[in-house]
C-alpha cells in the first residue's frame, strides 16, 4: 500500500499562530524562519494513503516560553491548526 506523509510547521506568536516550514514526501517545501516571538512549535504530520482517506496527526510540542504564558496564548487562540 502506498503512502504519502506531509507535514506544516505552526509557531504560536503573541499575535496567534503563524504558519512555518512545510515538506512533503517528494521534497517539496519551503523553508521558513521560525519567528522571534514564537512560544510553541507544533508540527501537524498528515499521512495519506492511497486507499484510504488521510490522516492527521500534531507531533509533540516544542516551548519556548513559560508554561503560564502558553496556556493563556492558547486559550485566546486555540489549539494548533489541523491543516497542510
Amino acid at each position: 500500500m502506498a503512502q504519502r506523509k506531509e507535514w506544516q510547521e505552526y509557531h504560536l506568536t503573541l499575535r496567534g499562530w503563524v504558519k512555518g516550514s512545510c515538506r512533503d514526501d517528494f521534497g517539496h517545501g519551503e523553508d521558513i524562519e521560525p519567528p522571534l516571538d514564537r512560544v510553541l512549535t507544533q508540527r501537524y504530520v498528515e499521512t495519506v494513503d492511497f486507499n484510504q482517506m488521510g490522516k492527521g496527526v500534531k507531533t509533540p510540542s516544542y516551548k519556548y516560553g513559560n508554561d503560564a504564558v502558553v496556556e493563556a496564548l492558547l486559550a485566546q487562540f486555540g489549539s494548533c491548526p489541523e491543516a497542510l
